[in-house]
């Protein structure tokens, strides 16, 4: 058997071996056994590189060219060689630099995975008249990859020299260079190709079995960390809830003794009138922390039930609590009412503490001098009516990234001052009363807290 050694050496593959063999939109295609042709597995995350040592694979094929000569290649399915050996001169100094040779490569390594069943082969005379080989590369049933064999001839079939001189008088190759770089192409008996491809089909099925093993491995670790961060959430809501339930409890005593205070002034017949607003309002204030204090212990189901209430008013009251934090920042805040609205059945202290938050949020993300806009309207959705409060402030805006983990508890852009539990809570709160909270935000112009509650306690169906 005749054969001429490659220009490179068995150790060290040509360092001008191309870096993708397809563009990366061209996908190869394969179809299973039972008639199904699967998408290709190139989801970023799952890529091949991810699942395979490619140092231990170089070395595997470094060891079997050095005795087989026979060139090979693992190439993931965007067509990025991860690793090969005995690329031939005349496809990384010619073939594959002239755009009209390089196109013919493409299109032979396009149809060379047509079709082919995991664990078989397609032997291929390629475009520029070299022979190759390819066979699939598996994670589970998604087609990841391929191995590749090529740029060979058989010792047994005469060489074409006439193809090759009118191949580099079409393409403008210089010819003598050509012609010794095609002379350098090895020739294989068809036994010794045979021996190769029964090798590269095993050592593909192996690289596919590790392949799965490993990204079964990564799917069990990713999903015990989520099932791990899962517990440590709820281990902190416990022990938040525990902490709650203990400052509930201690601060019930002052606060009756505040409310003995406060009575005593109301029915002093030296209490100012002027100020007997200022004393109202102290006084269903210190009703809404008692309130919050039984709904903490448990106490808020026996002893909270919806009433009408007016939200509007509602609305004018926590605002007038904040004028002195508004004014610090010299925040410019309106208030708009639209048609009239109507009293809403629900929890007079939840839907205070709703507002109070967005509100909350307002100020801080707002900077000094801004605006800060609550509009107040009542609005029908699917042949219901609903009272809307609206909270929209000039701020900073939310990212992308933060928007889907806003409502989430102990999320917090505060860094240090948040505790990550008010959105969540307040959406809650708005849950429990059949309605729903809707923000819109565009980072450098703000954002917008939209809350809709309906005027009976009966679902809606508005999506956040």
């Amino acid at each position: 058997m005749s054969r001429r050694e490659p220009d490179v050496s068995p150790s060290e593959p040509d360092e001008r071996m191309p870096r993708r063999l397809l563009p990366p939109d061209q996908h190869f295609a394969q179809s299973l056994p039972n008639g199904q042709s699967p998408e290709p597995f190139d989801d970023a995350s799952f890529e091949l590189s991810n699942f395979v040592d490619v140092q231990t694979i170089q070395s595997l094929m470094n060891d079997f060219y050095s005795f087989s000569h026979i060139p090979m290649a693992i190439v993931d399915i965007n067509g990025e060689v991860l690793a090969g050996v005995g690329w031939q001169k005349i496809c990384t100094g010619f073939h594959r630099v002239n755009p009209g040779t390089c196109r013919n490569c493409v299109d032979s390594d396009t149809q060379l995975t047509v079709g082919i069943y995991p664990g078989e082969y397609r032997l291929y005379k390629c475009k520029n008249n070299m022979w190759d080989v390819a066979t699939p590369l598996m994670l589970g049933e998604h087609h990841v990859g391929n191995v590749f064999a090529g740029q060979f001839f058989f010792d047994d079939e005469p060489l074409d020299r006439e193809y090759f001189l009118a191949q580099a008088a079409r393409y403008g190759f210089e010819e003598e260079p050509y012609i010794a770089a095609l002379e350098a192409v090895p020739r294989f008996s068809r036994q010794t190709v045979k021996t190769g491809i029964a090798f590269m089909t095993k050592l593909a099925h192996i690289f596919s079995e590790m392949s799965y093993s490993n990204f079964r491995m990564v799917q069990w670790v990713e999903e015990r960390k989520r099932s791990e961060e899962a517990l440590l959430r709820s281990e902190k809501l416990a022990s938040a809830g525990r902490m709650a339930a203990t400052v509930a409890h201690e601060i019930n005593n002052p606060l009756e003794a505040a409310t003995n205070c406060l009575y005593l002034l109301q029915h002093s017949a030296n209490f100012p009138p002027e100020l007997k607003d200022y004393l109202d309002i102290a006084e269903r204030e210190l009703q809404r922390v008692a309130h919050i204090a039984k709904q903490t212990l448990g106490f808020y189901r026996e002893n909270a039930k919806p009433a009408n209430i007016d939200v509007a008013r509602l609305v004018e009251e926590v605002v007038w609590l904040y004028r002195p934090k508004l004014n610090a920042k010299e925040l410019n805040l309106t208030i708009e009412h639209v048609g009239n609205t109507r009293p809403t059945i629900a929890v007079a202290g939840e839907i205070r503490q709703v507002v109070s938050n967005l509100l909350t949020n307002a100020i801080d993300a707002s900077i000094p001098k801004g605006t800060i806009s609550i509009r107040i309207s009542r609005v029908p959705v699917n042949d219901l009516n609903y009272t809307r409060v609206t909270v929209a402030d000039t701020g900073a805006g939310v990212s992308a990234v933060n928007r889907s983990q806003l409502f989430k508890p102990f999320f917090t852009t505060k860094e240090a001052f948040g505790t990550g539990l008010g959105l969540w809570v307040i959406s809650e709160i708005v849950s429990k009363h059949n309605g729903r909270i809707r923000m819109r935000s565009v980072e450098g112009r703000g954002t917008v807290f939209s809350v809709f509650l309906p005027e009976t306690m009966r679902a809606i169906a508005i999506t956040r």
